[in-house]
Protein backbone atom coordinates (compact mmCIF):
# COMPACT_ATOMS: atom_id res chain seq x y z
CA UNK A 1 0.00 0.00 0.00
CA UNK A 2 2.85 2.42 0.86
CA UNK A 3 4.49 1.88 -2.55
CA UNK A 4 1.20 2.55 -4.35
CA UNK A 5 0.82 5.88 -2.50
CA UNK A 6 4.32 6.96 -3.55
CA UNK A 7 3.57 5.99 -7.15
CA UNK A 8 0.33 7.98 -7.14
CA UNK A 9 2.09 11.05 -5.69
CA UNK A 10 4.93 10.73 -8.22
CA UNK A 11 2.46 10.47 -11.14
CA UNK A 12 0.62 13.55 -9.77
CA UNK A 13 3.87 15.56 -9.78
CA UNK A 14 4.81 14.35 -13.28
CA UNK A 15 1.39 15.32 -14.62
CA UNK A 16 1.53 18.70 -12.88
CA UNK A 17 5.00 19.48 -14.23
CA UNK A 18 4.04 18.53 -17.78
CA UNK A 19 1.22 21.13 -17.67
CA UNK A 20 3.45 24.01 -16.56
CA UNK A 21 3.99 26.84 -19.03
CA UNK A 22 5.97 30.04 -18.53
CA UNK A 23 5.38 32.76 -21.11
CA UNK A 24 7.38 35.97 -21.31
CA UNK A 25 6.44 38.85 -23.54
CA UNK A 26 7.52 40.69 -25.42
CA UNK A 27 10.42 38.62 -26.75
CA UNK A 28 12.36 41.81 -27.43
CA UNK A 29 11.76 45.53 -27.26
CA UNK A 30 13.54 48.78 -27.90
CA UNK A 31 12.82 51.92 -25.92
CA UNK A 32 14.44 55.33 -25.74
CA UNK A 33 16.30 56.51 -22.70
CA UNK A 34 13.83 57.97 -20.20
CA UNK A 35 10.89 55.87 -21.44
CA UNK A 36 8.60 53.62 -19.40
CA UNK A 37 8.43 49.89 -20.23
CA UNK A 38 7.10 46.60 -18.86
CA UNK A 39 8.12 42.97 -19.21
CA UNK A 40 5.44 40.35 -18.50
CA UNK A 41 5.77 36.81 -17.20
CA UNK A 42 2.69 34.60 -16.99
CA UNK A 43 2.62 31.01 -15.87
CA UNK A 44 0.01 28.31 -15.79
CA UNK A 45 0.50 25.14 -13.81
CA UNK A 46 -2.90 23.50 -14.19
CA UNK A 47 -3.30 22.96 -10.45
CA UNK A 48 -4.71 25.72 -8.25
CA UNK A 49 -3.29 24.05 -5.16
CA UNK A 50 0.37 24.27 -6.19
CA UNK A 51 2.10 27.28 -4.68
CA UNK A 52 4.46 29.04 -7.07
CA UNK A 53 6.77 32.04 -6.89
CA UNK A 54 8.26 33.94 -9.80
CA UNK A 55 11.35 36.13 -10.06
CA UNK A 56 13.18 38.02 -12.80
CA UNK A 57 16.89 37.52 -13.39
CA UNK A 58 19.16 39.65 -15.54
CA UNK A 59 21.41 37.36 -17.53
CA UNK A 60 24.06 36.09 -17.36
CA UNK A 61 23.65 36.22 -13.55
CA UNK A 62 20.90 33.67 -12.97
CA UNK A 63 21.69 33.18 -9.27
CA UNK A 64 20.67 36.58 -7.93
CA UNK A 65 17.05 37.60 -8.51
CA UNK A 66 16.31 41.24 -9.23
CA UNK A 67 14.75 43.43 -6.57
CA UNK A 68 12.76 46.62 -6.76
CA UNK A 69 15.06 49.64 -6.89
CA UNK A 70 15.23 51.94 -3.87
CA UNK A 71 14.34 54.95 -6.04
CA UNK A 72 11.17 53.26 -7.32
CA UNK A 73 12.44 53.18 -10.90
CA UNK A 74 12.13 49.38 -11.15
CA UNK A 75 9.14 47.71 -9.50
CA UNK A 76 7.54 44.26 -9.57
CA UNK A 77 3.84 43.45 -9.44
CA UNK A 78 2.71 39.87 -8.93
CA UNK A 79 -0.44 37.75 -8.86
CA UNK A 80 -0.93 34.00 -8.45
CA UNK A 81 -0.13 33.45 -12.12
CA UNK A 82 1.95 36.45 -13.26
CA UNK A 83 4.87 38.74 -12.53
CA UNK A 84 5.29 42.13 -14.20
CA UNK A 85 8.52 44.12 -14.12
CA UNK A 86 8.08 47.85 -14.73
CA UNK A 87 11.04 50.07 -15.56
CA UNK A 88 10.45 53.81 -15.33
CA UNK A 89 12.95 56.28 -16.81
CA UNK A 90 14.92 53.56 -18.61
CA UNK A 91 18.68 54.04 -18.97
CA UNK A 92 21.15 52.39 -21.32
CA UNK A 93 22.39 50.42 -18.28
CA UNK A 94 18.99 48.66 -18.25
CA UNK A 95 19.74 47.05 -21.64
CA UNK A 96 20.09 43.29 -21.40
CA UNK A 97 18.29 39.95 -21.36
CA UNK A 98 15.75 39.35 -18.60
CA UNK A 99 14.52 35.85 -17.74
CA UNK A 100 11.56 34.92 -15.55
CA UNK A 101 11.94 31.82 -13.34
CA UNK A 102 8.95 30.17 -11.72
CA UNK A 103 9.62 27.95 -8.71
CA UNK A 104 7.40 25.39 -7.08
CA UNK A 105 7.96 23.67 -3.78
CA UNK A 106 9.32 20.63 -5.64
CA UNK A 107 11.75 20.09 -8.49
CA UNK A 108 13.67 22.50 -10.64
CA UNK A 109 12.40 25.95 -11.62
CA UNK A 110 10.77 26.59 -14.97
CA UNK A 111 12.04 29.50 -17.05
CA UNK A 112 10.61 31.79 -19.69
CA UNK A 113 12.35 32.30 -23.03
CA UNK A 114 13.71 35.69 -21.97
CA UNK A 115 13.13 39.24 -23.08
CA UNK A 116 15.84 41.29 -24.76
CA UNK A 117 15.62 44.96 -23.78
CA UNK A 118 17.52 47.53 -25.84
CA UNK A 119 17.53 51.06 -24.43
CA UNK A 120 18.53 53.57 -27.11
CA UNK A 121 20.60 56.54 -25.93
CA UNK A 122 18.83 59.88 -26.19
CA UNK A 123 20.20 62.59 -28.45
CA UNK A 124 21.89 65.71 -27.14
CA UNK A 125 19.63 68.63 -28.17
CA UNK A 126 22.55 71.05 -28.79
CA UNK A 127 24.67 68.86 -31.08
CA UNK A 128 22.09 66.33 -32.37
CA UNK A 129 24.44 63.51 -31.44
CA UNK A 130 23.97 60.69 -29.00
CA UNK A 131 25.19 61.33 -25.48
CA UNK A 132 28.74 60.15 -25.03
CA UNK A 133 29.38 59.98 -28.77
CA UNK A 134 33.17 60.25 -28.78
CA UNK A 135 33.59 60.59 -32.59
CA UNK A 136 31.22 63.59 -32.71
CA UNK A 137 32.94 65.22 -29.74
CA UNK A 138 36.33 64.66 -31.37
CA UNK A 139 35.10 66.28 -34.60
CA UNK A 140 33.83 69.35 -32.71
CA UNK A 141 37.20 69.71 -30.98
CA UNK A 142 39.06 69.45 -34.31
CA UNK A 143 36.90 72.19 -35.80
CA UNK A 144 37.53 74.45 -32.79
CA UNK A 145 41.28 73.90 -32.99
CA UNK A 146 41.26 74.56 -36.75
CA UNK A 147 39.37 77.84 -36.31
CA UNK A 148 41.77 78.94 -33.55
CA UNK A 149 44.76 78.22 -35.81
CA UNK A 150 43.21 80.21 -38.68
CA UNK A 151 42.67 83.16 -36.31
CA UNK A 152 46.27 82.97 -35.06
CA UNK A 153 47.62 82.90 -38.63
CA UNK A 154 45.43 85.87 -39.63
CA UNK A 155 46.63 87.83 -36.59
CA UNK A 156 50.24 87.00 -37.44
CA UNK A 157 49.78 88.16 -41.07
CA UNK A 158 48.17 91.42 -39.92
CA UNK A 159 50.93 92.07 -37.40
CA UNK A 160 53.63 91.44 -40.00
CA UNK A 161 52.07 93.99 -42.40
CA UNK A 162 52.06 96.75 -39.83
CA UNK A 163 55.62 96.21 -38.60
Amino acid sequence: MFHNSIAVIWIFFLQASSCITVIQNPKSLSVHEGDFTTINCTFNHGNKHLAASAEFFRMPDDRNPMNSSSDGRIIFTSTDTSLIMTIDRATTCDSGTYVCKVKFFYGTPFTGNGTILDVIASKNPTTGTKEGSSSAQTMVELIRISLMMVLIILCFILLCKFW
